[in-house]
């Protein structure tokens, strides 16, 4: 009976110094999955998920043939909403069309153009 309640007290000990999944600790990872694909904002380039995590702000999706066909929202960290010129990010091919060049086909992010790259307005893809 005393071995049972030293193995079952060694256990409590050892479960009580593990951090909970989602809590806030640095050696917690909460990381989400990377998508299959994804798209970077600042840049239109397109990355294998598989290959990379995405980085900055990015749009998770997959691709269809030679386009990209996102799957959601804008994610990621990074700057929105910065000053400069107006811009569309078209993101089945990521080309960055000005604002005068015609408006492209759904899906798309509208933005400016910095210095750092392109800015989306907001987080939102418009589809």
């Amino acid at each position: 009976m005393r071995g049972a309640l030293l193995l079952v007290l060694v256990a409590l000990t050892a479960l009580a110094g593990c951090p909970k999944a989602g809590a806030d600790s640095p050696t917690t990872a909460t990381a989400a999955p990377s998508p299959n694909w994804w798209m970077s904002i600042a840049d239109g380039k397109l990355h294998r998920g598989l290959d990379e995590a995405p980085v900055g702000l990015y749009v998770g999706g997959d691709q269809d043939g030679e386009r990209f066909a996102p799957g959601g929202d804008i994610e990621g960290s990074g700057a929105v909403g910065a000053a400069g010129e107006p811009a569309v990010l078209e993101l089945a091919t990521g080309r960055v069309l000005k604002a005068s060049e015609p408006r492209p086909p759904p899906p798309f992010v509208d933005g400016t153009l910095t210095a750092a790259g392109f800015s989306p307005k907001t987080r939102k893809v418009s589809y």
